[in-house]
């Protein structure tokens, strides 16, 4: 079955309408992987044309919206001013509605995530959390190592006169040699994310087949300094993110050689 969808960002609320199901089930769509999100900083997912097609694709069922009367309208009477001013009034509590109901989605959300990551735990300790503090998307670009797509990156960003700035492993290797790798990360502006996608041509993969991970944080751009002709987070962020990857030991490393 196909829906006509808009190109824009669906909250989880909307494709809950779309899907016909709950909060709760959605979230396990996310969870389970059949359902791919793109998840804000403040940790609300928010959905795009592609994932709901994708996901309908795999023949899950949803909810058909009732179809709008074909029939003729009827011919409107004249409007007074005692209904013009009920109309307003309507209109007044609609947008006031709307303002509770976006409160009460990210209510829901918090709760249904909260929930879900509780059971979660105790099947799979370890397991990451719903809400994460820093957004990140991983991509990957084909045809190039990490050594060309640094330089494609830091190309981009002097032709479009963009901020970036590398972290993790790559952002290690620019303050002394380490051992060869696979994947960059890098720190770039959000509102800015299809212009890079545009240029370095990403597609959106998994974490394991990816070899760009892009992450978003303002201050971890703010912080960044020039090594070796490219930017690069502080050593702080840098040592904070070695470890957030499980690099502890590189982590320490950096800290007492650098």
């Amino acid at each position: 079955m196909e829906l006509a969808l808009p190109d824009k960002l669906f909250s989880s609320t909307e494709v809950c309408g779309i899907l016909g199901v709950s909060l709760r089930t959605l979230y396990r769509y996310i969870e389970s992987g059949d359902m791919d999100s793109i998840q804000t900083p403040t940790g609300r997912h928010r959905f795009v044309k592609r994932h709901i097609e994708e996901f309908l694709s795999k023949g899950k069922k949803v909810a058909v919206p009732a179809e709008k009367s074909s029939k003729a309208p009827v011919a409107e009477e004249p409007v007074s001013n005692v209904q013009k001013a009920e109309e307003m009034e309507e209109k007044k509590e609609e947008v006031l509605e709307q303002g509770q109901e976006e409160e009460q989605e990210m209510k829901e959300e918090q709760s249904a995530g909260l929930s879900l990551a509780e059971e979660e735990k105790e099947e799979e300790l370890g397991k990451e959390e719903l809400v994460e503090e820093v957004f990140e998307i991983y991509y990957k670009a084909d045809d190039l190592d990490v050594r060309g797509l640094a330089k494609k990156i830091k190309e981009v960003a002097e032709r479009q006169g963009l901020k970036y700035a590398f972290t993790g492993l790559g952002g290690l290797s620019l303050h002394y040699p380490i051992k060869p790798f696979s994947n960059l990360e890098v720190y770039i502006e959000r509102d800015l994310l299809d212009l890079w996608i545009r240029e370095l041509a990403l597609v959106e993969a998994s974490k394991l087949t990816a070899n760009l991970k892009v992450k978003f944080n303002a201050q971890a751009l703010l912080s960044a300094e020039s090594l070796g002709g490219l930017m690069v987070v502080s050593r702080e962020v840098l040592a904070e993110d070695l470890r957030g990857e499980g690099y502890d030991k590189l982590s320490e490393e950096l800290k007492s050689r650098v």
